[in-house]
């Protein structure tokens, strides 16, 4: 896996260093950035925060109802989801998923099954 990371890492160094792909991440973050700026100019930010907190703890209690519906959602279109006891179990299950993926897909991609680790 070591000798996938040095290859992965000297792919990304190239990208980095290819002036074509800086200009056009540049150009192309330069619009996002006005366009985010235009459709938050008349947001009101505290009173989004606000709404969004209230919402967290009406949904707090419900919280094992609103996974179970959720995990019965993505299982119905094809999904799965994964639970991990702990961030290191999530980084291990995240890594395994995303060499099954490679492995089985190709670096280039493919169609992939939507995935949610817990």
């Amino acid at each position: 896996m070591s000798e996938t990371r040095r290859r992965f890492a000297g792919r990304v160094q190239r990208a980095l260093d290819d002036p074509n792909l800086q200009q056009a991440l540049t150009q192309a973050m330069t619009g996002l950035r006005g366009r985010r700026g235009i459709a938050f100019e008349d947001f009101d930010f505290a009173a989004g925060r606000e709404d969004l907190k209230q919402r967290r703890r009406a949904n707090l209690d419900r919280l094992p109802e609103l996974a179970q519906q959720f995990t019965e959602r993505l299982e119905a279109v094809g999904g799965e989801v994964h639970y991990a006891k702990d961030a290191a179990d999530a980084r291990d299950i995240i890594g395994q998923l995303c060499w099954n993926a490679v492995t089985t897909y190709g670096p280039a991609g493919g169609r992939v099954r939507p995935i949610v680790t817990k």
